[in-house]
């Protein structure tokens, strides 16, 4: 975890999102309609999720990060089991990050590229998942 942020922080941060994405979607396919304005825990995590959606801590940043590498990690998993190539997967964390734009995509991510991970801890799993994936091509 990165010095600059707080564990039980990101918890609540990483909490706030999974919750808010769970009740966005129940509501909208139960009811069809979107979702009153927060009040008591519900304002709570509509608080998280916005600190997540507009990237505004160094918790959220480490969040937005997890959420990257879950992804990853699952597409990693899925080309394992189902023999599929998912590249589409692991390119879309290549790119923009650490403000600076990558002009070529590294096969593998096996670089130094900052992709879209904002944190140390984010870009080292990263990294360990597209070398997990290199080993089996």
């Amino acid at each position: 975890m990165d010095e600059s942020s707080s564990l039980p922080c990101t918890k609540r941060i990483g909490k706030g999102h999974i919750l808010a994405h769970a009740i966005v979607e129940l509501v909208t396919i139960c009811t069809g309609q979107s979702i009153p304005a927060p009040t008591g825990c519900a304002k709570e995590i509509s608080e998280l999720w916005m600190e997540y959606e507009e990237n505004s801590s160094p918790e959220a940043k480490v969040v937005k990060d997890f959420d990257k590498v879950e992804m990853i990690l699952q597409a990693l998993e899925y080309e394992n089991e189902q023999g599929k190539d998912l590249d589409e997967f692991f390119q879309s964390t290549a790119g923009v990050g650490c403000g600076l734009v990558v002009d070529v995509i590294i096969p593998n991510m096996l670089t130094d590229t900052p992709w879209k991970f904002q944190t140390d801890v984010g870009k080292a799993w990263a990294l360990e998942i597209a070398s997990r994936r290199s080993k089996k091509n």
